[in-house]
């Protein structure tokens, strides 16, 4: 899977807003995508990508709020299954399969 790392993000507990720093989201990730962040064991969904800096996720974040946080979105999936797959130089495939 190829990830999207530019930026970094702010997340805030209990909410499913995503604010990005550097992140040019428009044009490089989708809703249906995977977000994690860097570190972590939880995968959340995408549900819609609203500008270049803000995404909403389908679940509520359930960590601690934080602010300058590094993060991936998987940007390969299978056209008819919608699941992550890995790509040739990928970095963190083998770790980001292990966590969902």
């Amino acid at each position: 899977m190829s990830q999207y790392t530019t930026g970094t993000v702010t997340v805030t507990n209990a909410s499913t807003a995503v604010v990005g720093s550097g992140t040019s989201w428009l044009t490089n990730t989708a809703a249906g995508q995977t977000f994690m962040i860097s570190g972590s064991n939880v995968p959340y969904i995408i549900g819609s990508v609203n500008s270049n800096t803000s995404i909403t996720l389908t679940a509520n974040y359930a960590g601690s709020t934080q602010a300058g946080l590094s993060y991936e979105i998987n940007t390969s999936r299978t056209p008819v299954l919608g699941i992550d797959y890995m790509e040739r130089g990928d970095i963190d495939s083998a770790t980001t399969f292990k966590r969902a």
